[in-house]
């Protein structure tokens, strides 16, 4: 079976699964995958110092680190890859933006450092929590530690996406391959 028809997966509550063949404008490079960018600031610093590029930068020892107040938005990341058709970074707002109607798979990791019980985060969409990710620690263990979350979303054109802290003071690797979050068009929303 053909990967590429895998991946557009039309469902249909009267119907059977049916598998649709990828359209063009479908099989372009849909996937988005975004990482900070190396460099790293405290959110306690005003706008117009990271306007003017004069953003402290704190190092961990396993890479840059942000310290991100309750409600922060991750922001800051750097596009892998994109198709501008589908999609539009917001660097400042850290938001993702739909441009095309569809189902589309929506998938996120934060790395957290130096937490202390649990951290959590959520992925939103239009500001409300679509996806949310929380982690705890056992006493005695290491406070560090990865939190991934995936889900499939309808979303509409012009709608955004964001990765949100939910608990105050958590620390996050921001280096690449730990911090990061993206998008897949799957295809076209099912018919009402």
């Amino acid at each position: 079976q053909d990967i590429k028809a895998s991946r557009n997966l039309d469902i249909h509550p009267s119907s059977p699964l049916m598998f649709t063949p990828p359209t063009p404008y479908e099989t372009m490079a849909l996937v988005n995958f975004f990482i900070p960018k190396e460099k790293s600031y405290s959110e306690e610093e005003s706008r117009r110092v990271r306007r003017n590029k004069r953003s402290k930068s704190s190092e961990g020892a396993d890479g840059p680190v942000k310290n991100k107040k309750k409600g922060g938005v991750l922001n800051d990341w750097s596009r892998i890859t994109m198709n501008p058709k589908v999609f539009k970074l917001h660097p400042r707002s850290g938001e993702l933006e739909v441009l095309v109607d569809g189902t589309y798979f929506i998938y996120s990791q934060v790395y957290y450092i130096n937490f202390t019980d649990f951290a959590s985060y959520e992925v939103v969409v239009d500001e409300k929590p679509f996806l949310q990710c929380t982690r705890s620690i056992e006493t005695g263990k290491t406070n560090y530690n990865t939190c991934y979350t995936a889900g499939v979303c309808l979303l509409k054109a012009r709608q955004k996406i964001a990765v949100k802290m939910v608990h105050a003071d958590i620390s996050i690797n921001m280096s690449k391959h730990t911090t990061f979050f993206g998008a897949i068009r799957l295809g076209e929303a099912p018919a009402s």
